[in-house]
C-alpha cells in the first residue's frame, strides 16, 4: 500500500484548520472566562469565593465545550458504516463526554496554572494596577500576561517558576485536533464492529501515522508515514529531547506521559486504511 503523505497532511491540516474556525466562538468564550478571572485576582491577590472553585471552573468549561464534541461525535452516527440504533448512540455520546471530560480537565488546569502564575507575579513585582485595567477593559481579548508586562514598573521577574502562563484561547485550539482524531478513531472502530458482528472484515485494519512535513518538528522521523494495526499504539519519540509516548493517534492527550512533549503543538495527523 502506497500513501501519499504529504497530501494527505496537506489535506487533514486543511480540514482542521476548518473545524478550528467554526470553533472560534468557543476558543474566545474560553479565553474571556480565563482573563475574566486573571483580571479579579490582579486586582486582589486574595480573591477566592466560589468563581475559583476548581468544580465551577470545570463545570463552566465542560458546558462550553458540550455543543462542539457532541456535534463531531454525532458524525458517527450518520455514517453508513456504523449501527445507528439507541444503544450504539448512547454509546457513541458517552464516548463524547469521556472526550468532552479530558479536554475540559486540561483546560481547568491550564486556567489555575495561570491563576498560580499571576499570585507568584504580583508578589515579586511592582504593578500599576490602574493602568492594567485599563489596558484589560480596552482588550478584553488580549493575553493577560502581555499587559502584566506594559503595566509593570521595572519589567516583570519570571525567574524559577514553577509554572507558566498560556493563553487558554491557543490551548483550545490545539485541542480541537485531538477531539477530531478521537472522533475519526471511535468511528474507525465502530465502522470494524459493525462489519464483524455481520461477518465481514474489519473495514480499517491499520491506521497511518501522517508527519506534519514541517521544519524543525519534533517527529520527522515518522515522514513516509509509520503504519499499525488499528488498536495498537504508535510508538512517538520527541527527536529533540528523547521523550517517548504510546500514542494512539496524534494529539492523544489521554495517553500522555510526558507532560505534552510529543502532543503539544503537533501538527501530525493520522489515515484510517482500508487495505
Amino acid at each position: 500500500m502506497i500513501i501519499n503523505t504529504k497530501r494527505l497532511a496537506y489535506l487533514k491540516n486543511r480540514r482542521l484548520t476548518f473545524i478550528q474556525k467554526a470553533n472560534d466562538p468557543l476558543h474566545l468564550k474560553l479565553q474571556l472566562l480565563n482573563n475574566n478571572l486573571v483580571d479579579k485576582k490582579v486586582n486582589n491577590p486574595n480573591a477566592s469565593g466560589k468563581a475559583f472553585e476548581n468544580a465551577v471552573v470545570y463545570d463552566t468549561i465542560y458546558s462550553l465545550n458540550k455543543l462542539s464534541t457532541e456535534k463531531m461525535f454525532r458524525r458517527i452516527l450518520e455514517s453508513p458504516l456504523t449501527n445507528n440504533s439507541k444503544a450504539f448512540e448512547k454509546l457513541t455520546m458517552k464516548q463524547a463526554g469521556r472526550v468532552n471530560r479530558i479536554i475540559s480537565e486540561v483546560e481547568t488546569k491550564r486556567v489555575f496554572d495561570n491563576l498560580k502564575y499571576i499570585e507568584k507575579t504580583l508578589s515579586e513585582n511592582k504593578i500599576n494596577i490602574s493602568q492594567y485595567n485599563q489596558m484589560a477593559k480596552s482588550f478584553p481579548k488580549v493575553n493577560r500576561l502581555n499587559i502584566l508586562e506594559k503595566a509593570s514598573e521595572k519589567g516583570l521577574s519570571t525567574r524559577g517558576r514553577e509554572y507558566t502562563y498560556k493563553e487558554i484561547e491557543n490551548l483550545s485550539k490545539n485541542l480541537d485536533r485531538y477531539k477530531t482524531h478521537a472522533s475519526d478513531y471511535e468511528e474507525a472502530l465502530a465502522a470494524n464492529k459493525e462489519a464483524e458482528e455481520n461477518g465481514y472484515p474489519p473495514v480499517y485494519p491499520s491506521k497511518t501515522w501522517i508527519w506534519s512535513q514541517l521544519d524543525n518538528t519534533r517527529h520527522s522521523e515518522m515522514d513516509g508515514g509509520v503504519t499499525v494495526d488499528i488498536e495498537e499504539p504508535f510508538p512517538v519519540v520527541n527527536e529533540q529531547n528523547g521523550d517517548s509516548d504510546d500514542l494512539l493517534f496524534p494529539g492523544d492527550v489521554e495517553n500522555d506521559s510526558n507532560n505534552c512533549s510529543n502532543i503539544c503543538n503537533c501538527d501530525c495527523s493520522v489515515a484510517f486504511n482500508t487495505e
